[in-house]
């Protein structure tokens, strides 16, 4: 990766979003702007990558993603990056445990919250950034297994997702001639804050122990590092010929025919 690439990561506050920050610096970004809605998390993230890379520029920028903060964020990392975007990561995204509802029981508030978190920020911020990325730079947007993989009551994260994949292949012949290339990841289950606050303890602690590492083809549980490693691979140059594809990292559990036998043993 070029010493003088300039970094735009989302939610880069905890997770999956802070261990691509982190591993972006280690590839060899010089500047990034880190976004996120937790101060002292982000300014925590921010000097963990001043500390390792004394010689990288790293700006915070706080915002809650509302359509106002959206263009409030963009306005301001445009004002930073005076010389341009080489990478853009849409990492923004979740669920609130309140919208996991059977499709009987839908509201329309569950349906804007989730389809703002999860398919208009990343749309919204592409747009708003679009201008001050620079030819052969990349955008990867953090979508989820569950994209392709659906679960009862999860028609509000699944939907959105499966969006997501593709607007990036719509995105991807966009930018194509810019030399922009753009793809999304799609993660599986990997221990986050996000996924913890989604299951009870009692339950989390079974599927680490237990359920997901044997339903994983791959039999281990991945890290947010582990993510962060492929998406530093699909920034980068050594995928320079990679655009509007997805990529699946979930340790095998999408392929495993017996992980839902391996799950449903284990919670029951």
């Amino acid at each position: 990766m070029a010493v003088t690439r300039t970094a735009v990561v989302t939610g880069a506050s905890s997770g999956i979003g802070r261990a691509i920050a982190l591993a972006l610096a280690e590839d060899g970004c010089t500047t990034l702007v880190l976004q996120g809605r937790n101060r002292e998390r982000l300014d925590e993230v921010a000097a963990e990558i001043s500390g390792a890379h004394p010689s990288a520029t790293v700006h915070t920028a706080q915002h809650d993603l509302t359509v106002e903060g959206i263009s409030a964020f963009c306005e301001q990392t445009k004002g930073l990056c005076t010389e341009g975007v080489d990478v853009l990561v849409n990492n923004v995204g979740g669920v609130d445990p309140s919208a996991a509802l059977p499709c009987e029981s839908v509201t329309s508030e569950a349906y804007e919250s989730m389809m703002h978190l999860n398919f208009k920020i990343p749309v919204l911020v592409l747009s708003g950034l679009s201008a001050s990325l620079n030819e052969g730079g990349s955008v990867l947007f953090i979508s989820s297994l569950n994209a392709t993989s659906p679960e009862a009551g999860g028609g509000l994260y699944c939907a959105p997702k499966a969006a997501v994949n593709m607007y990036v292949k719509c995105a991807a012949l966009d930018l194509a001639p810019k030399g922009i290339r753009v793809n999304s990841l799609s993660p599986g289950y990997c221990s986050t804050r996000f996924h913890d606050q989604l299951m009870p303890a009692e339950v989390r602690q079974v599927v680490e122990t237990t359920g997901l590492a044997a339903a994983n083809a791959l039999k281990g549980m991945m890290t947010p590092e582990d993510v962060a490693a492929s998406a530093v691979f699909l920034c980068s140059d050594r995928a320079r010929m990679i655009t509007g594809t997805d990529l699946l990292c979930d340790a095998g559990l999408g392929v495993n025919a017996n992980a839902g036998t391996v799950l449903g043993l284990a919670l029951s």
